[in-house]
């Protein structure tokens, strides 16, 4: 029997709480709920730790590094549950993780700087060529000195390590490991022209496997029959690998919680669930306002004897809150208006708030009412829209492209590609 703590899409750094707001509100009740939950325990954090780059010296990254450190303390002395965690989208998590590597189970190791020695060896790979004829001739063993060199000073590093050695992993690429005698697939995003070789991991039949990506039914995706597409280099991993697990799978990238196995939407994934085998466990807190109205918090699965309970534990994320001013706009004058909203707005000091208004609907006096009222709430975000002239924009584009419309895929990317691209190759590409 054991706990999982599943931590999806944290993405620090993103400019909706301050950091001491944030540690408050979201990381200590966190930490508090670990503290307090008794036996075995493991911790996931399901890529997107972090928002987007930031420098090293940056406060946010200072952060990221201290919530992970404390969690590590706490792992200590709880029996040194394992803290494990998986590279998210490139634009979001990219590099930012080797800033946590000092705290990972050989951490010293990543403390030495042999960037220049790497260097050297990478160049001298690279002009193999020229190198295997200096070797054959000279009798050049530079390279192997490089590398024995390089490896010695890691070895010495790891010797030499006298802080503690916590039990916490990062993976950047597609790895199985045995924990509490069960085997975890971690799949970080994978960039490749393909699925192959991470889907050969799925077929070795894993008993839980934490994954950040796409999936296939997760959202509207470019897909063509059996072919796992790429939307910029990213793999769509095909719904039916993840039948090949055992147990359950739980999956980072998607804001909303929604489960693929079997299917139920985000409006129903608020309450305690048992035996689900796939689902996407949403993020810790509201980023934007894509995640108006959408609860955030993390799961905690309770697993036992091949059974499982599925906890969503709600965090204090700040409020996104989206509100159709349509027909306020038309029906109250600029006075009635702002004492309407005035009220309406006091339940939500602390939230983010926009006001969406389709234009269409709204004569010139009433677009002059919409000016004044921004001016008297510049605080407010706006959504201003013409449904009218969208719909007769799209119908437009549609009659003009009626011909693309009926086209299949393959016949249009060959049409596209002004004659660089034959069906020969297209066939090529998509194999399946």
């Amino acid at each position: 029997m054991f706990t999982h703590f599943s931590f999806p899409d944290w993405h620090l750094g993103v400019a909706v709480m301050g950091e001491y707001e944030f540690y408050e509100r979201i990381v200590s009740p966190i930490f508090r709920d670990i503290r307090n939950t008794q036996g075995k325990i493991i911790v996931t954090f399901d890529g997107d730790y972090f928002h987007k780059p930031f420098p090293e010296t940056d406060s946010v990254t200072q952060m990221g590094y201290s919530i992970i450190e404390e969690l590590c303390k706490i792992s200590k002395i709880k029996d040194d549950f394992p803290i494990r965690m998986i590279r998210g989208t490139n634009g979001h998590d990219g590099n930012m993780l080797e800033y946590l590597r000092p705290l990972t189970k050989h951490g010293e190791v990543f403390k030495v700087d042999t960037s220049h020695k790497e260097a050297e060896i990478i160049k001298k790979i690279k002009n193999s060529k020229e190198y295997a004829i200096t070797l054959h001739k000279e009798n050049d063993k530079s390279l192997f000195d490089d590398i024995n060199l390089l490896i010695n000073t890691h070895l010495e590093s790891i010797q030499k390590q006298t802080g503690q050695e916590y039990n916490f992993e990062i993976y950047t690429k597609p790895t199985l490991e045995n924990i509490f005698g069960y085997n975890w697939l971690f799949v970080p995003e994978v960039y490749d022209t393909n699925d192959d070789e991470v889907s050969k991991l799925f077929f070795d039949n894993p008993d839980f496997c934490v994954y950040h990506g796409m999936i296939e039914g997760a959202i509207e995706h470019y897909h063509d029959d059996k072919t796992s597409l790429i939307y910029n280099r990213s793999i769509t991993m095909k719904r039916s690998y993840f039948n090949q697990v055992r147990y359950y799978s739980v999956a980072g990238h998607i804001h909303t919680r929604v489960a693929l196995l079997p299917f139920i939407r985000t409006a129903d994934m608020q309450k305690i669930e048992k035996n689900l085998k796939l689902w996407y466990g949403g993020s810790v807190i509201a980023t934007s306002m894509a995640d108006a109205g959408l609860k955030k918090g993390y799961d905690k699965i309770q697993f036992n004897k091949g059974q499982w309970i599925i906890n969503f534990v709600q965090t204090d994320s700040p409020q996104f809150i989206v509100f159709n001013a349509t027909a306020e706009f038309v029906r109250l004058d600029i006075n009635k208006l702002t004492n309407y909203y005035l009220q309406k707005l006091s339940d939500y000091s602390n939230a983010y708030i926009r006001l969406d208004i389709d234009l269409s609907y709204l004569d010139e006096d009433q677009r002059v009412k919409l000016d004044l009222f921004k001016a008297r709430f510049p605080n407010l975000q706006y959504k201003v829209f013409n449904s009218k002239e969208d719909k007769e924009f799209e119908d437009k584009v549609r009659l003009d492209n009626e011909k693309l419309f009926t086209k299949t895929l393959k016949e249009l990317t060959i049409e596209l590609s002004d004659g660089e691209l034959s069906e020969a190759d297209y066939d090529e590409f998509f194999k399946e």
